[in-house]
């Protein structure tokens, strides 16, 4: 995790490495910013023990990304509670 500002606002960018398997180990990394190092902190406890699925290039399997829609259905209960704040 990583904070970064500018004179308007700071934000939290959290880095998650991934590894899979196709034709040999692969690997990658997504990336994902909130404005609290709260929320950041939670998202990494959510994801800590969740599986979320890897896309991979069929023609080059070096390529690989993962959707937004898959992170945030495995981080709902996030969701939930900063719309409480």
């Amino acid at each position: 995790m990583r904070r970064g500002s500018s004179k308007a606002n700071s934000v939290y960018e959290v880095w998650l490495y991934y590894e899979y398997q196709c034709y040999g180990e692969q690997d990658g990394i997504f990336t994902h910013f909130f404005p609290t190092k709260a929320e950041a902190e939670a998202f990494l406890r959510i994801l800590d023990v969740q599986k979320v699925p890897v896309r991979v290039k069929p023609r080059k399997p070096s390529k690989s990304y993962t959707l937004d829609r898959d992170v945030e259905a495995r981080t709902e209960p996030l969701s939930e509670t900063s719309d409480l704040d």
